[in-house]
């Protein structure tokens, strides 16, 4: 188990001290009490006949669970020292609000006495009220009760409005606070996303905790660590986004101040001297001027190249928590700057409309997975309409597509795959793809007969590569020259399981994970595979760690009683256990569990974690090391339906 000690020293380490938390068991009791909670006192009410003779001599209604307002609860504290009925129904309301305080407090006393930081306790109703300083100007957490107004219409308003406050009281400052939001109840990819919307804060800037685990003490140390850990990187990249989107708006500004200054001769002499000759649409060639303008006022700001190197110099050591994969938003980023929208092609060559362009990509019907691209170079697609001194309409000539297939982003590739030309990623519709690029069965037409080609192959234009991943395709088919270094994809994982043993007190192999804890996600297409813990086995980490301490325990006993053991194998079993004891205390350990790590090759197990863990496939138990060396074996599963081979691949 973590130690406290060891949680406030990563705590001093990462420089937060001061905590504030925000939740409605801090309002008075006519505000903190839901409506449900106002109804079972209600009905309680009425069984009272000595308190309901106290409302009537008073002339205070309560005829109805909200009713049960200041005036009422004023009225039941000064009655409750003088009639004995009154007291019980008093205490029954000061239970419930206890109860409803209960985990909080104990959140308040292992923060402030537990770890030495500076809390500071808000209602919903104060905190609303606090303008525009909601929170200590020098705080570093804040705990948000998600369920503020738990009976509001609209769950989760109140919380996501103080959240955007905060964001607004942070906004010019370098150091911003992590956000956690807690609740009762579980939460959602719904709930995630409408927060983050109404907000305007990373969604690595906040995290959502169930009470229950903040009232789990190691629970509590796990993420506190993982919190601490991920604040400063996220302090910067928070401050890097609030700088570009300031930016943006000052750049949009100077753009539009350029773009209103042009003439129409301006519009005019582009088409005329520019553009008429190779026939390129004078509407397309502003959009991507305009577009590359705005980057550049973006990108030249002193505050943004400030933040940039800043950002450069981001290391990460760790995963954040809470976070099992790449966000679908990672996705639809990385491939605006690969493909974009096109149109269908016009009838006829001779419109106005833009005509067929490198790296056009037709998709067969009905979403088809195949794809053809066209690799003819821009030259040999250029012809004008409007100049006859332009370039002709070559009916003529010969125009190459490349077919390609779109594979699912979360599908496994096989090895012919992994070896085959590919664009990654796209995005087309709501799926995401790479494609994977067939450079042997190219295809030909005659540009005059391209209508005829579409129709053979039931097939219409959908996107366009950008140029340089248009290119990189031409060349891979060309094979005339080495492919050019293309920006790093973002990694995207497949759901895999693995299970987690150790050995138990007759040495046997003794399971630690659930069915609910032993999903995993491994990388797909990269040179090196890599495995991430899914967000279920680490919450359950702890739970594993400690049964995994009860087997070892057990194991060690029975082998100390064991008269015919030798003293070798008592000595390695002392060693596990040391080992084991060090390992389940230490926040490094606990913090990079998560990974990524390499996954092995088939046969060849490694040790992660300072010689704590040892990864290995299911079929590798075999040819494990010594466990005192290893005391936890991570068993990596095939793929449902998949054997492993001595060669390292599956069938």
């Amino acid at each position: 188990m973590i130690s406290s000690a060891s949680v406030k020293d990563v705590l001093q380490e990462f420089k937060i001290s001061k905590v504030a938390i925000i939740d409605d068991v801090f309002d008075p009791p006519w505000q903190m009490l839901s409506l449900a909670d106002k109804q079972t006192l209600f009905d309680e009410f009425g069984s009272r006949s000595g308190v309901i003779s106290t409302f009537k001599d008073a002339n205070v209604l309560f005829q109805e669970p909200n009713d049960l307002n200041e005036q009422a609860l004023a009225l039941i504290q000064d009655a409750s020292t003088r009639d004995g009925e009154v007291a019980e129904f008093s205490q029954s309301i000061l239970g419930l609000v206890e109860l409803k305080k209960q985990n909080l407090l104990a959140l308040v006393d292992r923060l402030s006495a537990g770890f030495k930081l500076d809390v500071t306790c808000l209602g919903a109703i104060q905190a609303t009220q606090n303008q525009p300083t909601i929170v200590p100007a020098d705080c570093n957490v804040v705990f948000l009760d998600y369920d503020l107004q738990t009976d509001a219409p609209t769950k989760g308003k109140l919380s996501s409005e103080l959240c955007a406050k905060i964001y607004e009281q942070f906004r010019s400052a370098e150091a911003v606070p992590l956000v956690i939001l807690i609740s009762t109840n579980q939460f959602n990819d719904a709930d995630i996303a409408a927060f983050r919307d109404g907000t305007k804060l990373l969604s690595g800037m906040f995290y959502f905790v169930s009470k229950s685990e903040l009232a789990d003490e190691e629970q509590l140390n796990y993420r506190l660590v993982a919190f601490a850990k991920s604040l400063p990187t996220g302090q910067v990249l928070q401050r890097f986004v609030s700088v570009l989107e300031s930016g943006m708006k000052d750049a949009a500004e100077k753009v539009f101040q350029t773009i209103r200054s042009l003439s129409i001769s301006d519009y005019a002499y582009l088409e005329m001297m520019h553009l008429a000759d190779d026939g390129q649409p004078l509407g397309e060639y502003l959009m991507w001027l305009f577009g590359a303008q705005i980057a550049k006022e973006i990108s030249e700001g002193l505050d943004v190249k400030d933040l940039e190197r800043k950002v450069n110099s981001l290391g990460f050591e760790h995963l954040p928590p809470a976070q099992s994969r790449p966000t679908p938003h990672l996705a639809t980023l990385y491939s605006s700057a690969v493909i974009k929208a096109a149109d269908p092609l016009p009838d006829s060559h001779e419109s106005n409309d833009p005509y067929l362009q490198f790296g056009d990509l037709f998709r067969k019907e009905n979403n088809s997975p195949k794809i053809w691209l066209c690799i003819t170079a821009p030259c040999d697609l250029a012809y004008s309409l409007t100049n006859p001194s332009g370039r002709p309409f070559r009916k003529g000539r010969s125009i190459l597509f490349l077919p390609g297939t779109l594979h699912p982003i979360e599908k496994p590739m096989t090895s012919f795959q992994s070896r085959q030309p590919r664009t990654e990623l796209v995005r087309l519709g709501n799926a995401q793809f790479r494609i994977i690029w067939d450079p042997k069965e190219v295809s030909q037409c005659e540009f005059g007969k391209l209508a005829e080609w579409q129709t053979s192959k039931k097939v219409k234009r959908v996107a366009r590569l950008h140029t340089a991943f248009a290119l990189e395709v031409q060349r891979s088919f060309a094979a005339d020259m080495t492919r050019i270094g293309m920006p790093t994809p973002p990694p995207f994982y497949v759901p895999r399981l693995v299970k987690l043993t150790c050995l138990g007190s007759h040495g046997e192999a003794v399971e630690l994970t659930t069915d609910e804890s032993r999903g995993v996600l491994m990388s797909g297409g990269g040179i090196v595979e890599k495995c991430i813990l899914g967000e279920e086995f680490m919450d359950l980490l702890p739970v594993m760690l400690n049964k995994a301490k009860t087997s070892l325990e057990g194991y060690g006993t029975s082998i100390a009683a064991d008269e015919s053991q030798g003293e070798e194998l008592k000595a390695k079993v002392v060693a596990a256990l040391k080992k084991f004891e060090e390992l389940h205390s230490d926040t490094e350990f606990l913090v990079g569990f998560r990974g990524p790590f390499e996954v092995p090759p088939l046969g060849r197990p490694i040790g992660l974690l300072n010689s704590s863990v040892v990864v290995c496939h299911d079929a590798d138990v075999a040819k494990l090391v010594d466990f005192a060396e290893y005391p936890l074996r991570l068993h990596i599963l095939p793929p449902e339906g998949e054997t492993p081979l001595e060669n390292g691949e599956a069938v």
